[in-house]
């Protein structure tokens, strides 16, 4: 259990921000200034004599002064920007914890948390960057562990001098941020007749501090349809270079839409208005009380100064199956019986498991990715074979534990749990033959072999419970072979 610190947020008024913005920006004219007077001397066509030379040189050796220290001024922007910064981190962290125990965004609107999906509120992520580039952070939501129709992306920015929020833009989740103030956001759906997916064109509009709509591209395959909406044909007077393709471009007032632009039109237009704006890199975290105090206090995407250890795991679709054991995740619900075949629709999974090599030379400084979050290892520590990070799990930190037969390390939570990566959810036919066990029953822990034909109804008669942390499956030519479903405390 994490334990949840409330800390009352403290109130920067947005001027001193914006008054040492102002300091420093001064300081950079005045070391401009100073670079083009030395430009102008150094310019000067006149050759210095033979004197000067040595004035020159005993200048270079003898006067230079030394280094002045760090002068009041530089501290006080330095601690200014240092309060700024956990303002906003208070204000944000704040925000998420609101919304993982309220539903509530941080404008105050509810959360459109869609029942049935409130247990896996971590599933909805956040990042915090300046995304619009104003010189301010951003608290962006990514609302997508929901049914199409309530998948939001929300980008706010704290307001410290009225302690509130402000909305600069809510689309469909993947906006790709660019640089310049620019974003696209692809549509929800593409309905339309082209194999490019349909797109808005954003810019960030400073005086108004929200982003504005100023473009839509679609485009029409003439393979996909030789018909429109209106049963019109395929412009071929417009497809001037015969690529198939023409585009509905519209943006402010030099594009007009109405797929009256052909494959080079549109490719002048990527080239003059978004070839150059390109996207950042935003790195998005679980809402989760945990990254919720790594970014109160500061340490939300860490500075990493040696190696980063990630997990290894399987390069494969979920829906061709390489043979081999999963773990795996089902609703009793979702098992269905066609005659004589039984199937269901299964979540994989697999473990999450750490190279032996890199986990031994585990040090202060280096990187390592845990449930999708880069952790940094400021302290690293081996006993009786558990490779102990950060103090280890009741520090707060992570255990983890070797697997002699596999020569790698994994994971161990809570309750000896491990770390799964989900790699979704696919349709698959169980095996006539394949070998049903449970021992998932505490009261009877004997185990069950259940008959393929039987397991639908056995399943709902007892609501099986069947996740990634108690359930196993090994897949043989597309089928499953065996499952095996256990007791888990």
């Amino acid at each position: 259990m994490i334990k949840r610190i409330f800390l009352k947020q403290r109130m920067v008024k947005q001027s001193a921000v914006k008054q040492s913005m102002v300091k420093r920006a001064v300081a950079c004219c005045f070391c401009a200034g100073t670079l083009m007077i030395g430009l102008t001397g150094c310019g000067e066509k006149d050759q210095p004599s033979e004197t000067q030379g040595d004035q020159l040189r005993i200048v270079e050796e003898e006067d230079i002064p030394e280094e002045e220290p760090e002068t009041e001024t530089g501290k006080e922007e330095a601690t200014e920007d240092a309060l700024a910064e956990s303002v906003y981190n208070e204000a944000y962290a704040n925000a998420i914890i609101a919304i993982i125990e309220e539903h509530k965004l941080p404008d105050g609107q509810q959360a459109p948390v869609e029942e049935g999906f409130d247990y896996e509120i971590d599933k909805n992520t956040f990042a915090v960057a300046d995304v619009d580039e104003d010189g301010v952070k951003e608290l962006v939501i990514v609302w997508s562990n929901q049914c199409m129709a309530g998948m939001v992306e929300y980008v706010y920015q704290y307001l410290p001098e009225e302690d509130d929020f402000h909305l600069e833009i809510s689309e469909f989740p993947g906006i790709v941020f660019r640089t310049g103030g620019f974003a696209t956001a692809d549509w929800s759906h593409n309905q339309g007749y082209g194999e490019m997916w349909p797109y808005t064109i954003y810019e960030y509009d400073p005086a108004e501090d929200k982003y504005e709509v100023t473009g839509q591209v679609d485009s029409w395959n003439k393979a996909v349809s030789a018909t429109g909406y209106q049963g019109e044909p395929y412009p071929d007077d417009v497809d001037k270079e015969q690529a198939g393709v023409v585009y509905d471009i519209t943006y402010r007032d030099q594009y007009t839409g109405d797929f009256r632009y052909s494959q080079s039109d549109y490719d002048d237009f990527y080239k003059a208005v978004l070839s150059d704006k390109e996207p950042l890199e935003i790195k998005y975290h679980k809402i989760n009380y945990a990254q919720a105090e790594k970014l109160r206090i500061g340490e939300l995407d860490p500075v990493i100064t040696g190696k980063i250890v990630a997990p290894q795991v399987g390069d494969f679709e979920v829906y061709d199956l390489p043979d081999g054991k999963y773990q795996a995740g089902l609703q009793p619900d979702n098992i269905y019986v066609n005659g004589d075949e039984v199937s269901a629709s299964i979540e994989i999974y697999q473990e999450e498991i750490y190279d032996i090599v890199d986990m031994n030379t585990l040090e202060v400084g280096d990187g390592i990715i845990l449930e999708d979050e880069l952790i940094r290892v400021k302290e690293v520590e081996e006993k009786d074979g558990i490779i102990y990070v950060n103090g280890g799990l009741e520090a707060g930190g992570a255990d983890f534990a070797p697997l002699d037969e596999e020569n790698c390390y994994v994971f161990r939570g809570d309750s000896d749990s491990a770390t799964y990566k989900d790699y979704g959810m696919t349709y698959l036919v169980f095996a006539d033959n394949c070998l049903i066990q449970d021992t998932s029953d505490w009261e009877n822990p004997e185990e069950t072999v259940v008959p393929v034909d039987q397991f639908a109804d056995y399943a709902k008669e007892r609501d099986l419970f069947m996740s990634c942390y108690n359930t196993t499956i090994r897949v043989e030519n597309g089928k499953v072979v065996q499952m095996t479903i256990a007791f888990v405390p």
